[in-house]
């Protein structure tokens, strides 16, 4: 779904669904997000916006310390996200991420604590609808099976 206000020239895209689909289906969305995207700014000024706003997943690993002899340090946690995400944070011209607190990728148990746990981040991005508009073939690329 696209909600626009013509004032800001801003659109918030909704694509929760992108990422519980199979990758297949996926890039069919986003090339059929591109062609929505292309025919209707032409024909529709609720189209005809400068920048999309998704709300993306990701996950993070916890931090472990390592232990050596001469000094202690702290490797740099892992985050984990899907191909499409990788590709639109890097043309996104802002972004601000937030822990969810109840969302771990291992279930929890009274041996598990949660700082043991990958813990699950959501990410708006702000990216110029033209920016979106030329990554998509990479991102449909990136998602294939031959890929």
């Amino acid at each position: 779904a696209v909600v626009s206000t013509q004032s800001t020239g801003t659109a918030f895209l909704l694509n929760a669904k992108f990422n519980n689909l199979p990758l297949q289906i996926t890039a069919q969305l986003y090339k059929a997000l591109k062609m929505e995207l292309i025919t209707e700014r032409k024909e529709n000024a609720v189209y005809k916006v400068k920048n999309l706003v998704m709300l993306t997943k990701s996950y993070q690993e916890p931090e472990r310390e390592r232990k050596s002899k001469r000094s202690k340090t702290v490797d740099t946690p892992v985050q984990y996200e899907g191909a499409d995400t990788a590709i639109l944070s890097s043309i996104a011209s802002h972004s601000f991420s937030w822990k969810i607190t109840d969302e771990t990728l291992a279930p929890m148990d009274t041996t598990t604590r949660a700082e043991e746990v990958s813990q699950g981040f959501r990410t708006v991005l702000v990216i110029p609808t033209e920016r979106f508009l030329k990554s998509v073939d990479k991102i449909v690329e990136t998602m294939s099976p031959e890929s």
